[in-house]
C-alpha cells in the first residue's frame, strides 16, 4: 500500500495556510488544515457536568439539538469546546438551517464582504445546502487527548501547523493517540476561543484553495472527533479539532 504526503504552506496577510494530504490505494484523501484569525476579547467558559445549548428560539427542534449535542455529559471538554462539536453536527444534520440560523447572522453581524469572497459564496450558496443528516460526530477521549497534546504544543512553542515542536508529522502524531484508525483529518484554527467564530471561519475557509477545514467538518466520512482550545504565546488561542473513522 503507498503513501504519498503533499505539504504545501501558503502566506496572505495573517492567515496561515498548511494541508497536508495523505492518500493510498483504498482511502480518499484526507485533509490536515491550519487556519489564523485576527484576535477577539472573548470570555472562555469552564466545563460544566452538562453542557446544553442556550439558544431557546432555534429551527433546530430540541430532539434535533439533543442528538447534534453529542458531547454535552463527557468530563474532559470545557463547555466552549462542547460548543465547537455541538454546532459542527448542527452543520452537518441540516446546512440550511445551520446557514440562515448561524452563518447569515454571522455575515451581518461581522460586515462580511459576500460580493467580495468566492469562499463565503461557495459555502453559503453551494455547500451547506448539499448537506443534511450525516452522521453525528462522537467526542472520542484519545482525539481529545491527541487534539489537547499538539495544542499545548504549538501553545507553548508559539507554532503553528501539524508538525510537533519535535518534528513529528501530524497524521503520525495523531495515529500514536488513536492507533486502529486508517484514516485521520485535523483542523487547526489560531486567534479565536468562541467556538462560534472557530466554526464559521473554518467552515468559510477563506482563501484556502482546497477548502479542507470545511471538508473535514462536513465529510460523511468521518465518526469521530476531538477537541481542544488552548492559549497561544503568538495567537492568545489556538483550536485543534481531530477526526477520525472508528
Amino acid at each position: 500500500m503507498k503513501r504519498h504526503l503533499c505539504l504545501i504552506l501558503t502566506c496572505c496577510g495573517m492567515t496561515l495556510c498548511l494541508s497536508m494530504i495523505s492518500c493510498d490505494s483504498k482511502e480518499s484523501a484526507t485533509y490536515i488544515n491550519s487556519n489564523t484569525a485576527n484576535v477577539d476579547n472573548i470570555v472562555h467558559e469552564e466545563s460544566g457536568n452538562v453542557w446544553k445549548p442556550s439558544k431557546a428560539n432555534s429551527l433546530f427542534t430540541a430532539e434535533e439539538q439533543e442528538m447534534a449535542n453529542t458531547a454535552a455529559a463527557v468530563d474532559y471538554m470545557t463547555d466552549e469546546e462542547k460548543r465547537v462539536v455541538f454546532l459542527c453536527n448542527l452543520a452537518r444534520l441540516d446546512g440550511n438551517r445551520f446557514l440562515i440560523e448561524y452563518l447569515r447572522p454571522y455575515i451581518r453581524k461581522n460586515k462580511l464582504n459576500m460580493t467580495a469572497s468566492k469562499d463565503l459564496q461557495s459555502l453559503y450558496y453551494v455547500d451547506l445546502k448539499n448537506v443534511k443528516n450525516r452522521y453525528m460526530l462522537q467526542p472520542m477521549k484519545t482525539l481529545c487527548d491527541a487534539a489537547a497534546y499538539h495544542a499545548k504544543d504549538m501553545g507553548q512553542h508559539g507554532l503553528i501547523g501539524h508538525s510537533s515542536s519535535d518534528g513529528t508529522d501530524g497524521i503520525a502524531r495523531i495515529q500514536k493517540f488513536v492507533s486502529k484508525a486508517s484514516r485521520v483529518g485535523e483542523n487547526c484554527h489560531y486567534g479565536r476561543e468562541d467556538a462560534l467564530d472557530i466554526v464559521i471561519q473554518l467552515l468559510i475557509d477563506e482563501n484556502y484553495p482546497d477548502v479542507g477545514h470545511r471538508k473535514n467538518i462536513l465529510d460523511a466520512y468521518w465518526t469521530n472527533i476531538g477537541v481542544s482550545i488552548q492559549s497561544h504565546s503568538r495567537y492568545r488561542y489556538n483550536c485543534v479539532q481531530d477526526f477520525c473513522r472508528m
